[in-house]
């Protein structure tokens, strides 16, 4: 399946939904090697949240969808669901990603395509979507999902911070002046870009709007 005709049918099947149905629908936009696989965990954690392409009749919804799939997009494509970004420094991620693979893009870091979508959800609503930055995240992983939870006007469930960041998650540093050649030249035309998207991440003070829940003992 194309990734125009899975998308088109993402959507239809949000649309389908009833108000009763969803709380919050959200999607996360993430680049290669994000935190993407740990929020999926802690939002799977707390067992009012359906994970995947599909709802399954909890009041929340998390979906991962591919950059590359922006290319489908409609007129109200989007519109009443909320949107994440998950953002990485362009120094962590080639430090990680060049000695796999030789030849890379910009687009191949998800920055081009997020720069993009954040400038779409804006003219749509007036509003920057959610970001999140990778290093930020990892150093206080707890507070970040309790802000996440705030912006989202949810509950915040302990089950999540119970998830574990695991392997292939963003890892340590390059300096950029180990950067060389066409590596360096890519740093220097990701950079601004992150550096845009950074200004506008999530902060810990995000305004209290749920209390939190309480993992079972």
């Amino acid at each position: 399946m194309g990734l125009r005709s899975a998308g088109a049918r993402m959507h239809a099947m949000y649309q389908s939904a009833s108000a009763e149905q969803f709380v919050c629908a959200i999607r996360l936009w993430s680049g290669p090697n994000s935190i993407a696989p740990f929020l999926r965990e802690a939002f799977a954690r707390r067992g009012d949240c359906s994970v995947g392409d599909k709802p399954a009749g909890h009041p929340l919804w998390l979906q991962c969808p591919a950059l590359g799939g922006l290319s489908w997009v409609g007129a109200d494509w989007g519109d009443g669901e909320r949107h994440v970004l998950l953002i990485r420094d362009p120094r962590d991620a080639l430090a990680e990603m060049l000695p796999k693979r030789t030849e890379l893009r910009a687009e191949d870091l998800g920055l081009p395509q997020q720069n993009r979508l954040f400038e779409r959800i804006v003219d749509r609503t007036g509003q920057p979507p959610l970001i999140i930055d990778a290093g930020d995240f990892l150093r206080e992983p707890g507070a970040h999902l309790r802000a996440l939870c705030r912006w989202l006007g949810i509950a915040f469930h302990a089950h999540m911070e119970s998830a574990h960041p695991g392997a292939g998650l963003p890892g340590a540093c390059t300096p950029p002046a180990l950067l060389e050649g066409a590596a360096s030249e890519l740093l220097a035309e990701c950079l601004p870009m992150y550096r845009r998207l950074y200004q506008h991440r999530l902060l810990r003070d995000v305004p209290q709007v749920v209390g939190e829940v309480a993992a079972p003992h």
